[in-house]
């Protein structure tokens, strides 16, 4: 499974990448993820947003590891746009997590997932211990990339 990052504290980006490992399961019923973390500091960069865009075409998971409240930047907004418009997942799912601190969702993003018609998982905590699944989509063959950019 594609996953892409955008995060804008690397210990999120961190501790992100090891929910998905725990999420994966066990033995041979594991799911492996292809993970590519993007600072989004980085996405204010012409040339790394056109990267980041071609990492997240294929994504079945963009999740948002966002701390901050004013993360949510116009230039973020601008780069999801975008990213809507280029994926290739039709069942692509948009995710925002912020790490146990208020999370920079809000009705926003809720209503981007519902024009570009996606899945949306939001929450503070650990989906694992709330109970969330963080896609229905669980293809079993794929790499994985842990390190945050």
């Amino acid at each position: 499974m594609n996953v892409v990052i955008i995060y804008d504290q690397c210990d999120l980006a961190v501790k992100a990448c090891a929910l998905l490992l725990d999420a994966a399961g066990p033995g041979e019923t594991a799911v492996t993820w292809q993970v590519n973390p993007w600072q989004m500091d980085r996405l204010l960069s012409a040339s790394s947003a056109e990267l980041a865009l071609h990492d997240a075409a294929e994504a079945h998971l963009l999740l948002l590891v966002l701390r901050r409240k004013t993360a949510l930047s116009r230039r973020l907004l601008d780069w999801l746009e975008r990213w809507a418009g280029c994926r290739i997942i039709d069942s692509a799912t948009l995710a925002v997590w912020g790490g146990g601190g208020e999370a920079a969702a809000g009705p926003q993003l809720a209503k981007f997932a519902d024009r570009h018609e996606l899945g949306m998982i939001s929450g503070d905590t650990n989906p694992l211990k709330t109970g969330l699944a963080l896609s229905e989509h669980t293809p079993q063959e794929h790499s994985r990339k842990l390190l945050p950019v």
